[in-house]
């Protein structure tokens, strides 16, 4: 059976430890248990006896025995990889973001894998092939990438700083309520003409912070004025 092959070959492959080499036979065997053990373990031990997993864990900082991923996805579907999508790895916001998630990702045993885009659209159906070769255990995805890339792929989704209309998990910033926050404080430190710099780019995360800004002043009782508004590069913007 492919299954028994896949198992029985690719899960013996030696990995060298500390003292020696150990597979998946010779961790069974050094614990006292079936290879079927060894296997709930290392993919779902909250689903074993606490003494069989104090016990292994044991051989495995003893002989540093490590699993095969390529062949764990081949038998499970998927990886322990997960993806992120991001326009440019140069924005200090994305950097910032995939050191916290990659942390995370090392507490828990999986992979990042960083997809830097630079808005180039063959770039982003390129590493989504990616990921669906590599079977990805899930994908986040930021502002900027295309809406309609990842239809019909049954790979968990989850956004970040943005929302998709197809009620997707999300993680946003308070976009709106902290330009609110900004035009409030400022009007209470005696301002009352407040200008705004923004980015051109059609995201959600700017447009909901320029209405947050507008209903700001709304709020405090400033007129809204064109001529306070620049974009990134300090000129007026004139479709506003």
């Amino acid at each position: 059976m492919l299954y028994e092959a896949l198992y029985t070959s690719g899960m013996d492959e030696f990995i060298k430890g500390k003292h020696n080499f150990v597979n998946i036979r010779q961790g069974a065997k050094l614990a006292g248990v079936s290879t079927a053990t060894v296997s709930r373990v290392m993919n779902h031990p909250e689903k074993c006896r606490v003494e069989t997993v104090e016990k292994f864990k044991s051989i495995i900082d003893e002989y540093n025995y490590v699993p095969n991923e390529n062949v764990q996805s081949l038998i499970g579907g998927v990886s322990n990889t997960l993806a992120i999508f991001i326009q440019s790895i140069d924005n200090p916001f994305y950097s910032k973001l995939i050191t916290a998630i990659d942390e995370q990702c090392l507490k828990n045993r999986y992979t990042l894998m960083i997809c830097n885009t630079q808005n180039d659209i063959e770039k982003e159906k390129t590493y989504r092939d990616f990921c669906l070769a590599k079977r990805c255990k899930g994908i986040i995805v930021t502002e900027g990438i295309s809406n309609n890339l990842f239809e019909n792929m049954d790979i968990p989704l989850v956004w970040a700083d943005r929302y998709d209309a197809q009620k997707s998990p999300f993680v946003t910033s308070t976009n709106y309520e902290s330009s609110i926050e900004v035009v409030r404080y400022l009007y209470n430190l005696g301002h009352r003409k407040i200008a705004y710099v923004r980015n051109s780019l059609d995201l959600q995360s700017i447009e909901k912070r320029f209405k947050g800004y507008k209903d700001g002043l709304e709020q405090v009782g400033v007129s809204y004025d064109p001529q306070c508004i620049y974009n990134k590069k300090g000129e007026l913007a004139p479709s506003l």
